[in-house]
């Protein structure tokens, strides 16, 4: 696994620029921290913690070359939303460069942005620590951590509900999995 670590951090180091490199990492961190909150796996966690931004600094005109060349986006509606597109190529670099062929780290890798219905412990704690890690800084994010802290799905929840708010008062449409993830916190 040691070598496996490495050449994704090497890949990432390579890839991403500086910020997101540090976000990365961030992310990392925190998600290990929150793991034994939900008693998620941690290798499992650490996996898709590492590799869920790695395709973020593509262009988006290469973020669609790849998606059309490998239909990660077929029968869904995330070509018509340019901020997640990383996400689902991120999921196919993941196991096209790196071997990984774990559905659960997979699934938490392409569903990270938007979370998806009865999300796994894994896509839940990669979700809580990508929203709140250290490098994070806007309106409402302490506040956030404290309420991720205190309860990991209901902080989550809550954030997301701000998120959609904060979404839908700039006229962007809400993707639907969002509404699916938040429905799916509220029995958690």
């Amino acid at each position: 696994m040691k070598a496996l670590y490495s050449r994704i951090v090497g890949y990432l180091n390579r890839e991403l620029d500086s910020k997101r490199f540090l976000h990365s990492l961030g992310v990392v961190q925190t998600a290990l921290v929150f793991a034994p909150l939900l008693e998620a796996d941690i290798e499992k966690v650490c996996l898709a913690a590492h590799l869920h931004d790695c395709a973020k600094c593509m262009g988006r005109d290469r973020l669609l070359q790849i998606a059309d060349e490998s239909g990660c986006c077929e029968g869904t509606p995330d070509r018509d939303f340019p901020n997640i597109l990383h996400a689902p190529v991120g999921a196919h670099i993941a196991r096209k460069e790196f071997g990984v062929e774990d559905q659960e780290v997979l699934d938490a890798i392409r569903f990270h942005p938007t979370g998806c219905a009865n999300p796994s412990r894994t896509l839940t704690v990669l979700m809580a620590a990508d929203f709140c890690e250290p490098t994070r800084n806007f309106p409402g994010v302490e506040e956030a951590r404290i309420a991720i802290r205190r309860d990991l799905v209901g902080g989550l929840s809550a954030a997301l509900g701000k998120k959609v708010l904060h979404v839908e008062e700039t006229g962007r449409p809400v993707h639907p999995r969002v509404y699916e993830m938040m429905e799916s916190l509220k029995h958690a």
